[in-house]
């Protein structure tokens, strides 16, 4: 959070030149709507292979719409989302959204097609806080949801009479030429919409987490890098291996309707933080490391000082048992390396033709 929050600060002002917007989550009412406006040609959609989408994205996309080429119904729909989203206030404000719904269903976890988990009528809501500072903004959004009592897939609190979670809480720099984020909100790296299922490497499947995520140049052509902690894992010995996921992209967006991606992620692991987070290179080719690294580790020999080398001297003319002890005990001094674990792809995506590859290692 301090190297986000330093990152902010030290920003040129002289880059700065637009106002920044919020994004737009991915279970706001509207959205259903939206993404049937983009498949029906209604509307182009603001930013292929990518959801969220930024509120100011979708106003500009919805003030373009013709009321000649729509239906009535989507006529009126248009409207009521474009007088909900718009923004009329200009230099710093601030933006107050409070919801309360309540659901019924016979199943507990959210994805439908993997339906598990007790039925139950619940109750949710949400308060919404969205601050705006010029080139910054600030959203936080927590919520509470019976619901998760009984889904399998939430570990967060679940010993309370209504359980909670913060759905959004973020700050995010824009500029022309980029973006800092820091925060969680639900992402997904993909083709977007009902048509489609969610991208391989970054989905809204599990609850919004913490990450750190950078974009570099502008909408047209543009690389994305996205990094996150996930949870300790013990390894064979049972010792706590720390893990990060790192993820990268680049986009490139020409004239028509047709954008190019090709993407990448790796999980770096290690006993010690300090070693695992050396190896967080946001924008480095993480899968030429990968490949590197076990060869490297491999042919790394134990180097023994003198007073160890004599030792082994001696040891050499004693029973092998001895000489195996004393070899296993100088390259247990040398420090644990972190794993590398990566998969890297593609994806194309047009009007007519959708298309995908993952090779994972």
């Amino acid at each position: 959070m301090r190297t986000a929050l330093l990152l902010l600060l030290l920003t040129p002002a002289g880059a700065v030149a637009q106002e920044a917007s919020p994004y737009l989550p991915l279970s706001h009412w509207s959205m259903p709507f939206i993404e049937h406006l983009i498949a029906a040609g209604r509307i182009a959609d603001p930013s292929p292979l990518s959801r969220p989408f930024k509120v100011q994205d979708v106003v500009r996309a919805l003030d373009a719409v013709d009321s000649n080429v729509v239906t009535g119904a989507e006529w009126a729909v248009v409207k009521h989302i474009r007088s909900d989203l718009a923004r009329r206030m200009r230099g710093p404000a601030a933006r107050i959204d409070i919801e309360a719904a309540t659901a019924a269903s016979s199943y507990a976890r959210r994805d439908p097609l993997r339906a598990t988990g007790p039925g139950h009528t619940t109750f949710s809501g949400s308060a919404g806080l969205t601050l705006y500072f010029g080139p910054a903004v600030v959203v936080t959004r927590p919520e509470f949801d019976t619901r998760l009592k009984w889904d399998p897939d939430y570990f967060g609190k679940k010993d309370r009479f209504i359980a909670g979670r913060p759905a959004e809480a973020y700050v995010s720099a824009q500029w022309r030429l980029g973006e800092l984020f820091f925060g969680s909100v639900d992402r997904n790296w993909g083709p977007g919409g009902p048509r489609f299922t969610d991208g391989l490497l970054v989905s809204p499947e599990p609850y919004s987490y913490d990450h750190l995520d950078v974009r570099i140049g502008t909408d047209g052509v543009y690389f994305e890098g996205l990094v996150t902690q996930l949870d300790d894992l013990p390894d064979t010995s049972g010792k706590p291996n720390h893990r990060y996921f790192i993820a990268h992209r680049f986009t490139i967006r020409p004239p028509g309707n047709t954008t190019f991606s090709l993407w990448e992620g790796t999980i770096v692991a290690g006993r010690r933080a300090s070693s695992a987070r050396s190896s967080l290179a946001l924008f480095s080719l993480t899968i030429s490391r990968w490949i590197a690294a076990p060869r490297a580790i491999k042919s790394r020999r134990p180097t023994a000082l003198p007073s160890a080398r004599k030792a082994g001297s001696q040891a050499s003319a004693g029973p092998r048992s001895t000489r195996r002890c004393r070899t296993s005990r100088i390259a247990r001094r040398i420090p644990p390396k972190p794993s590398y674990g990566a998969a890297s792809g593609w994806a194309v995506t047009s009007p007519t033709t959708i298309s995908s590859r993952c090779a994972a290692a």
